[in-house]
Order: C-alpha cells, then sequence, then structure tokens
C-alpha cells in the first residue's frame, strides 16, 4: 500500500481588533492585494518572520511594503496578527 500524499496544512489566520481597524483604512487594490500575499505566505509558512526578544514574529515584505506583527499558537496552526501595516 503506498502512503497519502497531501499538502500541509496551512496554518489559520486571525487578526487582533487593532489590527482589523487597520485593515479597514486599506483605500486601494494594491494594498489589499499586498496583505492577501503576504497572508498567504504566513498561512504557508507561519515560522516566516523574524523572532522578536518579547516573543512575537516580524514579518516584511520589502516588495510589497506589508509588515505583520504577530504570534503563532503551540503547533504553529493559529496566527495572530497585532499589528500591519503597509505603504
Amino acid at each position: 500500500m503506498s502512503p497519502k500524499h497531501s499538502r500541509p496544512r496551512k496554518a489559520e489566520l486571525f487578526y487582533s481588533p487593532l489590527a482589523h481597524s487597520q485593515l479597514e483604512k486599506i483605500d486601494t487594490v494594491e494594498q489589499a492585494s499586498a496583505i492577501e500575499r503576504a497572508r498567504g505566505a504566513l498561512e504557508a509558512r507561519p515560522d516566516i518572520g523574524e523572532l522578536r526578544p518579547d516573543g512575537l514574529r516580524d514579518y516584511r515584505d520589502e516588495d510589497s511594503g506589508v509588515r505583520m506583527i504577530y504570534f503563532l499558537t503551540i503547533r504553529n496552526t493559529i496566527i495572530v496578527v497585532a499589528y500591519l501595516e503597509v505603504d
């Protein structure tokens, strides 16, 4: 019997109230698209952000100007974005 091959499970991403209010200020399609690309990158690889001394992770995509500060739950299955910005 051959082993089952499946894609790795993506993490789920949620926004804190502060990050959610920052999302509401997005006013261009380019900014919304950049945030969606960053979200997809984090869901695929939750550990992509640089670990800060306070335990949060800082993900920056210099090409799109997106920055997300977030934390992970145990097993990296849930991402909570505490802060986000986009140029």
